[in-house]
């Protein structure tokens, strides 16, 4: 920049202010300030580069009605430049200090000024067009069920997202971190596949929150999951199996041997109707509405599950008409009468995949029929779990007589 010139000379457009001083404040940056403002700001947008391009400074004049009046004003201002420099024209004494001081600051961390400014300019825009978590969570709820999402995934991720509006409720969204929500999960005590399930919620919250701009970036990405070690999945022994279904009753009879047999989630042989069991042609239909991956697949009924399912053939309406709620009541009789005290976490899914894997030897049908992508959740929770011949004695799980409806004496094991 130039240095700042201050001018006195007469001025003809006025009866009475017969002389004008002009000088400027302010600066304009020059073309390296402007590269590296650029380089700083790459989404700035054209308004704001013009802003800083133009930069602060000012063009000023003052009027006088003689020459002598003029005269000492300019000389009062070429001094007070000298004593000053350029931006002591402009600047008030109290936002010189202010600068000085806040400079001092900034310098152990290497920033400038401009930095910091900036920084904080963001940050404002970012947090007046964000919301709180409490305004977000029925907001983001609605745009889920209107994508879809079935009620028991709902329900799921609203009563985890309640638990997080417990803590951060009245917080606005872009102002949590990384660190506030790493503490808040652990603080909850849970196990690990616990955390990890409140994770994968929060995390969908806030991808949705960056996705509307309420939020700059998704603080949950920086969380690592909590390690989970590597454990068998727990299944049931054919004698076990072969003493629950003797216990149970043809209520829960039909959903215990799908279960076991063909290897439906539980969730969705809730949602199974009798239609879609088809014992003629040797399938059971999981449609794409009742998949909890979205995807339709048949699985193949096997010679002992159509034994067990031929006394119901012809029924109609749901396989399971009590509703979700009413499983774990139903079944506790069930489990005590068969000597159950353990009842493994999706143990009747659980033990189709491994005895399946066991007798068959084809991983990539098995991960098929279970709705699976690819065969590699199939090895690292079936391989090798059961011997071939216990695998034998389960597939030959059957009625004593054909469509009775009970195992013989010894299950024919």
């Amino acid at each position: 920049m130039k240095p700042t010139t201050v001018k006195m000379r007469p001025y003809h457009h006025s009866a009475t202010s017969k002389f004008v001083v002009t000088w400027s404040t302010g600066s304009r940056p020059d073309k390296v300030e402007v590269a590296n403002w650029d380089r700083r700001h790459p989404g700035a947008t054209a308004e704001d580069r013009a802003r800083f391009v133009a930069g602060t400074w000012q063009r000023h004049r003052r009027f006088f009605r003689n020459k002598g009046d003029a005269e000492t004003f300019a000389e009062s201002q070429r001094t007070k430049i000298g004593n000053e420099g350029l931006r002591g024209l402009a600047i008030p004494d109290e936002i010189r200090t202010m600068a000085a001081r806040c400079s001092e600051k900034l310098k152990p961390y290497g920033f400038t000024l401009d930095h910091a400014v900036d920084h904080f300019i963001e940050h404002i825009k970012a947090t007046r067009r964000s919301i709180s978590v409490a305004a977000l969570i029925p907001e983001y709820i609605a745009a889920k069920k209107q994508k879809g999402n079935r009620e028991r995934s709902l329900n799921d991720i609203t009563n985890r997202l309640r638990t997080f509006e417990g803590t951060f409720g009245s917080k606005i969204v872009e102002s949590i971190t990384a660190a506030e929500i790493d503490d808040w999960l652990t603080g909850l005590g849970l196990s690990a596949q616990s955390q990890n399930n409140f994770r994968a919620v929060a995390g969908a919250f806030f991808a949705y929150a960056v996705k509307r701009d309420y939020a700059k970036a998704n603080p949950v990405a920086k969380i690592d999951k909590v390690k989970i070690a590597d454990k068998p999945a727990a299944i049931f022994t054919p004698e076990e199996l072969a003493g629950l279904i003797d216990k149970a009753g043809d209520d829960v009879r039909p959903a215990i041997v799908i279960g076991a047999f063909a290897g439906l989630r539980m969730a969705e042989i809730f949602r199974l109707d009798w239609s879609e069991v088809d014992l003629a042609r040797g399938f059971i239909e999981v449609t794409a509405a009742k998949s909890k991956t979205s995807q339709r697949r048949l699985v193949t009924i096997h010679e002992n599950l159509k034994a067990w399912l031929q006394p119901f053939a012809g029924r109609k309406g749901p396989v399971w008409t009590l509703g979700e709620a009413m499983w774990r009541t139903k079944m506790a009789p069930v489990r005590e009468a068969a000597g159950l005290t353990v009842w493994p976490t999706n143990g009747l899914r659980h033990s189709y995949g491994s005895y399946h894997l066991a007798k068959f030897s084809n991983a990539n049908a098995l991960a098929l029929e279970m709705g699976h992508t690819t065969t590699k959740e199939i090895f690292a929770h079936y391989r090798e779990l059961v011997r071939p011949e216990d695998a034998g004695r389960y597939w030959q799980i059957k009625p004593a007589v054909p469509g009775a409806g009970v195992p013989n004496e010894t299950g024919t094991l």
